[in-house]
């Protein structure tokens, strides 16, 4: 909801060009993603670094 007001009060106040904004938000989008997975990357690499731990 955030940054669906963000980019509303953007569009409303600024001149920007709607290509700028549009690009803009893909940006956020993308590293909102990115973000996103840090999580399960890094659990992911525990659970596989457990199963070596088991072997040894």
């Amino acid at each position: 909801m955030r940054f669906l007001t963000d980019y509303m009060r953007l569009m409303i106040t600024s001149n920007m060009n709607t290509h700028e904004i549009e690009a803009l938000m893909d940006e956020e989008i993308a590293t909102f993603e990115q973000e996103a997975e840090i999580p399960a990357i890094s659990l992911s690499m525990l659970g596989d670094s457990f199963h070596y731990l088991l072997l040894v």
